[in-house]
């Protein structure tokens, strides 16, 4: 009896604290986002290539400590990255021209120069 007591607290415990986590997590991604979308800051944007997954690409920049977030406007599916510097901006650019890329149907995608969206014409 009081190992089956002591396995319900032990639950109930674990339950506990994986909860807490997944609440830090949220919480840490959600202000991430704020910053993010912040009218004030000044992220980069980048325009995903139709068929491309923006996923795949926030994962590759989340691996060299980039924040960024995808957003979809105006139809255009649009990655936000928190650069703060033109070496930071180098290194955004080298990443997301090196991600290997596969559209949605498996065919891959060849990226040839990234450019952002203060890069483009007017």
């Amino acid at each position: 009896m009081l190992a089956l007591i002591l396995a319900f607290l032990g639950a109930v415990v674990v339950t506990w604290a994986l909860m807490w986590e997944l609440r830090r997590v949220t919480f840490a991604e959600a202000h991430e986002e704020a910053q993010l979308s912040d009218p004030h800051s000044a992220p980069l944007s980048y325009v995903v290539p139709d068929g491309q997954d923006p996923v795949v690409l926030s994962a590759a920049l989340a691996r060299a400590g980039f924040h960024s977030l995808g957003i979809l406007q105006h139809g255009v599916e649009r990655l936000l990255i928190d650069c703060q510097s033109e070496t930071d901006r180098s290194r955004v650019r080298s990443i997301i021209e090196h991600v290997r890329r596969t559209g949605f149907a498996g065919d891959e995608i060849i990226v040839s120069h990234v450019r952002f969206d203060d890069e483009l014409p007017a």
